[in-house]
């Protein structure tokens, strides 16, 4: 399956708590980024184009655990404003493995891993039910059932 961001934000509403911004004196674009589990830090750049999103909090209204560089400019388009500096996490990571739709086709979750993202309540349910699976399991066997299960419920998995 061949990677596509769809620019909706979801793989970045939960990486606040990883991502720590510092902001370099005298520069009001430059920022020094640390990936808080290691300890490692890159110098970012919020792009030029999208430096009148910077100022834009409302994001972390909604999604508290938000990227502190993740804004929304509509209700189901996100940006990264520092994409071209971004920390090779964020460009080796794609944000999905499968994407949940549901039966017209919109998309109500991401699997990424084991990890479950953006999943509407429904979907949290039946996978809330298979919970010994999700942890024990291998993954080719958690998906298989995770599959499934959101089949059955008229869900699709792709």
């Amino acid at each position: 399956m061949t990677f596509e961001c769809l620019c909706c934000g979801i793989c970045c509403r939960y990486l606040g708590p990883y991502h720590e911004a510092h902001a370099v004196p005298s520069y009001t674009y430059d920022f020094e980024l640390e990936f808080t589990p290691t300890g490692d830090r890159i110098d970012v750049i919020v792009s030029e184009e999208l430096r009148h999103l910077l100022p834009d909090r409302s994001v972390f209204e909604k999604y508290p655990e938000s990227c502190p560089f993740l804004r929304y400019i509509s209700d189901d388009e996100a940006r990264c404003i520092i994409h071209s500096t971004r920390p090779d996490y964020c460009r080796k990571s794609g944000c999905y493995d499968y994407l949940v739709r549901d039966s017209d086709g919109i998309i109500c979750g991401k699997i990424k891993n084991r990890f479950v993202m953006g999943a509407d309540e429904h979907v949290s349910e039946i996978l809330a039910n298979l919970s010994d699976i999700v942890s024990r399991a291998p993954y080719d066997v958690f998906i298989k059932e995770v599959t499934n299960a959101l089949t059955d419920a008229g869900y699709t998995i792709s």
